[in-house]
């Protein structure tokens, strides 16, 4: 099929089924992966993923996680670090531990243990935040504390990626090899916060002097597309640096809404749809690629997600169904684990199986936990936090 053919017809479908979806009280996500597997080789075989698709799907998770990580105003969770922090801890250790021990159980490599566990320690802040805005629980105790623990979560799981995907495909795990990816990862990081800050703050406060206001969407992109060519230069992927950007220029982005909403317009408006389409379009749906793992790995991704942010919480709170609740809230995978999965298939980390395996148990997350989280807060009275 022509090129332009294939995109116009991923976008209408998945615009449609986006939509549709939505009306239903889901994410949009879901259709757009739906509408790729629709036009893919799970079903018609209509479109390929070709160079030009991955070009497009690739700016569009560089737009997604930079645009993500510019919403996060980490100075609402100041007055509530202790808690958030604590939580956090627990809510990815416990996972990652699970997902090792998971991976040991059922004879996996190392390296896809390590994958699991990276996966079952995510929190996806796109998909918790509009639950919570729906249930209007977004400005409570529970609700900032969830918001506040997804994003450390991510931050710390983009950490963990940022190890994996430096380590080289078919070599063993080495101590040294461990050790040299999480010197590059922090590194990395830290260069970001430091003298990283530093450009892109200075960079885009330059722009935005200019008579045009196009200068600073257009600088935004520039920096968004440079942070993540850089992290990749550094042996990482393209989503660390993006994510990275985003936080850092954050605060300067929200103040300017137009600029805000334009970012987001054309981020989610093609680039994001295209690339949540291609995740469809590389998922091959076949009685070979559906494996009985996603029953102990959908559990074992709910049940220690509950856990660990019980665990982490129920110090701050006086009673347990508050904390029972923040656990559930910290169950939905979405955008993040779907982008580190689409790369780590791409690159041979893993098989079709255990990609398709991870994209069935994200849709799983992003339906089970709205329904669980209404339930729970309909039968809750939200105390005051203790601290």
């Amino acid at each position: 099929m022509d090129i332009l053919l294939s995109i116009l017809a991923i976008l209408v479908l998945a615009k449609v089924l986006g939509e549709l979806v939505e009306r239903v009280g889901y994410p949009a996500l879901i259709g757009e992966i739906a509408a790729g597997v629709i036009l893919g080789p799970s079903l018609l075989n209509l479109v390929a993923h070709d160079d030009v698709i991955e070009a497009l799907s690739t700016i569009g998770v560089i737009l997604l996680l930079f645009v993500i990580g510019s919403q996060m105003n980490l100075k609402l969770f100041v007055s509530s670090t202790a808690r958030m922090v604590v939580t956090a801890v627990t809510a990815s250790l416990i996972p990652v531990c699970a997902g090792f021990l998971l991976g040991t159980l059922l004879h996996q490599p190392l390296i896809l243990s390590f994958y699991l566990a990276i996966i079952l320690s995510i929190t996806s802040v796109g998909i918790v935040v509009p639950t919570l805005v729906s249930l209007n629980k977004f400005n409570t105790e529970i609700g900032t504390t969830i918001i506040g623990v997804a994003v450390l979560d991510d931050l710390i799981a983009l950490t963990l990626y940022g190890i994996l995907s430096s380590m080289s495909v078919g070599k063993g795990i080495s101590t040294a090899d461990l050790l040299i990816s999480v010197g590059i990862s922090l590194l990395f990081i830290i260069g970001m916060a430091t003298a990283g800050r530093f450009v892109l703050r200075r960079v885009f406060t330059l722009s935005a002097r200019a008579s045009s206001h196009e200068v600073s969407y257009a600088i935004s992109l520039i920096l968004a597309i440079a942070a993540a060519l850089l992290s990749h230069a550094a042996g990482l992927n393209y989503v660390i640096g993006a994510f990275l950007a985003g936080l850092i220029l954050g605060d300067l982005i929200r103040i300017d809404r137009q600029l805000f909403d334009s970012l987001t317009d054309s981020a989610f408006g093609f680039f994001v749809t295209l690339f949540f389409a291609s995740v469809g379009l590389v998922l091959e749906i076949t009685p070979q690629n559906l494996s009985p793992l996603i029953i102990p790995i959908l559990l074992t991704a709910i049940g220690a997600k509950i856990l660990g942010g019980f665990l982490g919480s129920i110090w701050f709170f006086k009673d347990a169904k508050s904390a029972l609740l923040v656990g559930i809230g910290l169950c939905p995978k979405g955008d993040l684990p779907l982008a580190i999965s689409k790369y780590a298939l791409l690159a041979g980390l893993i098989s079709n199986e255990l990609y398709t395996t991870t994209v069935l148990t994200v849709i799983a997350t992003i339906i089970i936990t709205p329904a669980l989280l209404k339930r729970g807060f309909q039968s809750q009275v939200e105390p005051a936090p203790l601290g």
